[in-house]
């Protein structure tokens, strides 16, 4: 059964609000930070990830899904679902904290290994299914591809802000 599911930064992750959320859901993303450590997989047809504009000036700041990296070399966010809504969220990758290379007081960061912030791998839709859309986000990556669209996928991309480069 489709539901809303709401998220607040610190209190869960969009990873967990995805395996709670059932096909044609809605995730409500609060104002802030979200961090992941792992690729976050989209396989259930119809979700929607919603963020949020805030009120500041110059524009509000978006909902940021934000990977810190780690040994795995995917996507932050991969969407293997024929059917998938994004709209108002900045996903990038941060250089992450290596505690081994902190503790021997040289340089703190090391380099994300990720290559690409968002993979579409979903197959084109079938009649009446709606495709996959992403809208009004920002999309950096740290060394590679904002958003790699592959096999028969023909997302729908409006209003976004695509980067290779870090923010």
């Amino acid at each position: 059964m489709a539901c809303n599911v709401c998220v607040d930064p610190g209190h869960g992750t969009l990873s967990a609000a995805l395996n709670e959320a059932a096909s044609n859901s809605i995730i409500h993303l609060g104002e802030g930070s979200y961090i992941e450590h792992a690729p976050i997989e989209v396989t259930r047809a119809g979700i929607t990830i919603r963020g949020v504009r805030g009120n500041s000036e110059g524009g509000g700041q978006l909902s940021k899904v934000i990977s810190r990296g780690g040994d795995d070399t995917r996507a932050i966010i991969c969407i293997l679902a024929e059917s998938f809504d994004m709209e108002d969220v900045a996903v990038s990758c941060e250089r992450v904290d290596d505690p081994a290379i902190k503790d021997s007081g040289r340089a703190a960061y090391k380099e994300c290994n990720l290559h690409r912030c968002i993979e579409i791998s979903g197959s084109r839709p079938r009649r009446g299914c709606s495709g996959i859309r992403i809208k009004g986000c920002a999309v950096a990556c740290c060394g590679g591809i904002g958003i790699e669209i592959g096999g028969d996928s023909a997302p729908s991309i409006e209003n976004c802000t695509v980067s290779g480069s870090s923010w």
